[in-house]
């Protein structure tokens, strides 16, 4: 018996929805910009619409074509979760959009917006930490500790990378902008790196591994060291916040 049975019309009427709050969400933001920002917002918009009711119509022909009334699976391949971050930037964006301008004077810095895309991160640890906790080799626990994780460390990245990325816009020179672009996604690739080199440490078979004395035999351990990474990472950033803000506005920004 297949575990996943959705219906046709609620698929229908799902990316009916997505459509329309992806639509209200550009909108709203687009009020709140003037002159060619507007425009070049509204062009944006009406090219995402495209794309996805394009999608939108190919995926509800194929089900007409192939007689279905529901879409049933027996496994969720690992694969699929993979799409969960696009799926929740697409859904998120829009908000943190809203939230940012809605909170007018009392809209966060950039250097404390990124202290909180850290802290979501670390969050996000923490929560699967505690799912997996406890928990023997090979023993089965439900998708929703991933699909949430997924939604928190977007609503990291969220507050992080466009963040980072308008920064830099920002602050540099006009003549070093591309150069000092360049090193922001040479960060991000350093970043990556480092990412693949710590997933290593991961304890299979029962092993035992260290991290600068810090010792890991299961699960629990592996992302308790991600959880307090991060959180030190927003400590630092949030301490440094007032002194970056003076900096950024000594140059005018």
């Amino acid at each position: 018996m297949s575990w996943l049975k959705i219906p046709v019309w609620l698929i229908y009427l799902l990316s009916a929805g997505l459509l329309y709050y992806i639509y209200t969400g550009f909108r709203s933001a687009a009020k709140n910009l003037d002159g060619p920002y507007n425009s070049a917002l509204r062009g944006t918009v009406q090219v995402l619409l495209g794309i996805a009711a394009v999608s939108v119509i190919v995926i509800n022909i194929y089900l007409i074509q192939s007689g279905k009334s529901h879409i049933s699976k027996d496994e969720v391949p690992t694969a699929w979760f993979q799409s969960l971050n696009s799926v929740f930037i697409v859904a998120f964006a829009p908000f943190f959009a809203w939230m940012w301008l809605k909170m007018g004077k009392n809209e966060p810095s950039s250097p404390t917006k990124m202290a909180l895309g850290l802290l979501f991160v670390g969050l996000g640890f923490l929560w699967i930490a505690y799912g997996v906790n406890n928990i023997q080799p090979g023993v089965k626990v439900s998708m929703i500790w991933l699909i949430v994780l997924y939604a928190i460390h977007t609503s990291g990245e969220l507050c992080l990378s466009p963040i980072g990325l308008s920064l830099v816009n920002k602050l540099a020179p006009l003549k070093f902008a591309s150069l000092l672009m360049a090193i922001w996604f040479t960060a991000n690739a350093f970043g990556n790196k480092l990412a693949g080199s710590l997933s290593a440490l991961y304890p299979e078979n029962g092993q035992t591994t260290s991290f600068l004395g810090y010792k890991m035999s299961n699960t629990y351990d592996f992302f308790m060291l991600f959880v307090a990474m991060s959180g030190v990472a927003a400590l630092l950033l949030f301490l440094l916040t007032r002194r970056l803000q003076k900096m950024m506005l000594s140059t005018g920004n």
